[in-house]
C-alpha cells in the first residue's frame, strides 16, 4: 500500500510540475497575449496544476507518515521482545549474563547488546565481574 502510495503520488506530483512548468513557459514567451492578462494563465495553472500538485504532495506526505508510524510500532515491539528476552536469560542464568549470551541470544550487534545491558544495569543497580580473560558478566540482583 505504501509503495503504491509513493508511486501515484509521485506520478501525480511530477504531472503537476509538467502542467506549472508549461504554463510557466507559455506566460514567458515573448510572444505572449498580453489582451487576455496573467489572469487566464493564473486560473489555467490553479485548474490544471494545482488538483495533481497537492493530489500528488498528499500522498507522498501520507506514504512518509505511515513508514514513519510504522517504523515506530516496530521499534516499540522490538524493544518489548529485547526486554522479554533479557528477563528470560537473567531467570535462566540465576541473574548472571554476559554480553556475549546476550548478544547472540538477541542477534544484536556485540556493542549495542553491551549499551542495552549497561543501561540495565543502571537502571536496576547491577554489579560486574570481570574474568580473567576480561569478559565482563553483569550480576543483577534477583
Amino acid at each position: 500500500m505504501r509503495a503504491l502510495k509513493f508511486t501515484f503520488g509521485g506520478i501525480l506530483f511530477s504531472i503537476g510540475l509538467i502542467f506549472l512548468t508549461a504554463l510557466i513557459a507559455v506566460m514567458n514567451d515573448p510572444e505572449y497575449n498580453e489582451d487576455e492578462g496573467p489572469g487566464a494563465y493564473i486560473a489555467a495553472s490553479v485548474i490544471f496544476a494545482g488538483p495533481p500538485l497537492l493530489g500528488g504532495g498528499f500522498l507522498l506526505w501520507s506514504g512518509f507518515r505511515q513508514g514513519a508510524r510504522a517504523k515506530k510500532i516496530q521499534q516499540a515491539k522490538s524493544q518489548a521482545e529485547l526486554r522479554e528476552l533479557f528477563f528470560t536469560l537473567l531467570q535462566e542464568n540465576q541473574g548472571e549474563v554476559s554480553v556475549l549470551k546476550f548478544a547472540m541470544a538477541s542477534d544484536l550487534e556485540g556493542e549495542a547488546a553491551r549499551e542495552y545491558l549497561d543501561a540495565r544495569a543502571t537502571e536496576f543497580g547491577a554489579d560486574f565481574n570481570v574474568s580473567d580473560r576480561g569478559d565482563i558478566t553483569y550480576v543483577f540482583p534477583l
